[in-house]
């Protein structure tokens, strides 16, 4: 199966047929891309037969509706430059929804060359820490500083990255 139209007399009998299997696959890659893992594991729970579940795969990744390098470059434009997160958190993510670690690395390594990562860091500390930096004392101020620098860690950014723009 090389494409995904749908076809007569594909339905098994058990009222699941391989055209119920695709459309439900394209409804999900219609709302968000997917990585192929995650999309088998949805098809899957709702309760999509195995052999279907393989074959629609098979032909959205033939039709380019389902890349995994391509899909971890997007996601890592959207978490890193969209919602504020680091690499470190990003490449987490990918690896935990079953993305393949050399197409991780091959898509975060583009996505990064892309992205001014201090810049990224800088919108963080204007959101997040700003209203706890100016501090009236040395104490204070070192005590802000600690906390921020926290929440950058947390959200995935390298102790380097940000000291390079902590004041």
């Amino acid at each position: 199966m090389g494409h995904l139209t749908r076809k007569e007399g594909d339905d098994p009998g058990d009222g699941r047929s391989l055209s119920n299997t695709r459309d439900r696959a394209l409804r999900l890659l219609a709302m968000r891309s997917h990585g192929k893992d995650e999309l088998r594991r949805k098809l899957l729970a709702k309760g999509e037969p195995p052999d279907h579940v393989a074959q629609v795969l098979e032909a959205c990744e033939q039709q380019g509706y389902l890349d995994d390098a391509v899909f971890a470059y997007n996601r890592t434009i959207a978490r890193v430059a969209g919602k504020g997160y680091g690499p470190i958190k990003v490449r987490s993510e990918l690896l935990a929804l079953g993305i393949e670690p050399t197409l991780v690395a091959q898509g975060m390594a583009r996505a990064m060359a892309e992205i001014d990562l201090e810049a990224v860091v800088g919108q963080v500390v204007a959101r997040r820490c700003a209203k706890n930096m100016p501090g009236s004392s040395v104490s204070q101020e070192k005590s802000a500083r600690k906390r921020c620098f926290d929440i950058l860690f947390r959200r995935g950014f390298d102790s380097e990255t940000i000291q390079l723009v902590l004041p």
